[in-house]
């Protein structure tokens, strides 16, 4: 799904490792990607000129987990919800549409990780009229941003 975005938040959280170092699930010192993630994507700013449209991808954890039961009845539940069954795929399909929509010919850009370049996703997605589950761990939106030139930038 393609969501037109009228505003991208900008959030200094984002880049500063306030959000980066958060623990969660399997990683009590946050993400083991930072500080490189945000040291290798340039800041959302210097993007001027572009009209910005959110690439959604929602996936119920929960029904997937359910076919995994049928599928492999052995598996514990944390083998089903392991995100290494189905992080892979879902990226893959996110990475085709943003790369159909986008047209590097003509600069556009596909930021896959838009946190990592200083955007509050919640609040971008929220203004575009998507709102993300905060209270449901069986519902997980992957989302990249696609900027597209605008004429004569």
């Amino acid at each position: 799904m393609i969501i037109p975005l009228e505003e991208v938040v900008i959030d200094e959280r984002a880049r500063d490792g306030t959000w980066c170092r958060l623990p969660y699930p399997g990683h009590p010192k946050g993400c083991p990607n930072y500080p490189e993630c945000i040291q290798e994507r340039p800041h959302i700013g210097e993007y001027e000129g572009y009209e910005w449209f959110g690439v959604v991808r929602r996936f119920d954890l929960n029904a997937h987990a359910v076919e995994m039961k049928e599928a492999h009845p052995d598996w514990s539940e944390s083998q089903r919800r392991n995100d290494q069954e189905w992080q892979d795929g879902v990226i893959s399909e996110l990475r085709e549409e943003a790369d159909a929509f986008a047209d590097p010919s003509v600069s556009d850009v596909v930021l896959e990780r838009p946190e990592g370049h200083g955007v509050d996703m919640w609040a971008t997605m929220a203004r575009g009229g998507v709102k993300l589950e905060t209270n449901d761990p069986d519902i997980i939106h992957k989302i990249v941003l696609v900027g597209k030139r605008r004429p004569g930038v």
